[in-house]
């Protein structure tokens, strides 16, 4: 899997849901359609862009994430990633009920998951296997994590940790907030509050910050991360919808 298509996918867990955007009201409201772009950066180099779009039809709300390689990641042969979720809404919170992750090219990657809540348990299908992980009440994809934590953040209850179903079991995420930070946008300079994400695979902890905009229900406008000996950059530069 290539650099470009790694971070599409690890971004997702703690990026795309958030842009499931709530009011800052204490009851917050159901999701609105929008469709929201960033540049992919890859240690200063642009490399991309990811896309991010909210739909809605009479069953599932539909949450889907484009990346493209732009300029010398077309050079280098990074492929084109994709991810969709689909998410009802059970007792008050949104579940997800399906995800599929998908890279094209050279190091093509798919995978599917299926929730089955009534039995508590997620059906994980590959093109070499499939396998069952069993669920907790809290289990979220890469696609729905952020829509809890920014749920949290807006009535002032972010929690330690946060769980997301893997390839082959259930991973933990540690959140935590940092501080507020002045962010320039390709839609304007924007106040945020900056929060700090990490998660623990097989020894190696890797850490993420996002820049949240509170002006647009905690947006991320802005996302880091390093990975190995590169650093990638999301920085957003347009916003459909969201009142823009």
């Amino acid at each position: 899997m290539t650099s470009f298509g790694v971070y599409q996918y690890q971004a997702s867990g703690l990026l795309v849901a958030a842009l499931l955007l709530f009011s800052t009201s204490m009851q917050a409201d159901e999701p609105q359609p929008f469709s929201v772009t960033y540049k992919v950066y890859r240690s200063g180099f642009e490399v991309g862009t990811t896309r991010y779009k909210l739909m809605r039809d009479a069953e599932f709300y539909i949450y889907d994430a484009k990346a493209r390689p732009a300029g010398i990641a077309v050079v280098l042969g990074l492929d084109k990633a994709m991810e969709i979720t689909r998410l009802q809404q059970q007792n008050g919170q949104l579940r997800p009920m399906q995800y599929e992750y998908s890279i094209e090219g050279e190091d093509q990657s798919r995978r599917q998951i299926s929730f089955d809540w009534e039995q508590m348990v997620a059906t994980v299908i590959k093109p070499d296997k499939t396998r069952t992980i069993r669920l907790t009440p809290d289990t979220l994809t890469p696609l729905a994590m952020q829509l809890v934590v920014m749920q949290d953040m807006q009535v002032g209850q972010l929690k330690p940790s946060y769980t997301v179903i893997g390839n082959k079991r259930l991973e933990h995420y540690r959140v935590r907030k940092l501080g507020t930070e002045p962010v320039v946008t390709g839609i304007g300079r924007l106040q945020t509050v900056l929060i700090e994400g990490s998660h623990t695979r097989k020894g190696v902890t890797r850490t993420m910050r996002l820049w949240c905009a509170p002006d647009l229900a905690y947006l991320p406008v802005k996302v880091e991360q390093d990975r190995d000996e590169s650093s990638f950059t999301l920085e957003l530069v347009a916003v459909e919808g969201l009142g823009k």
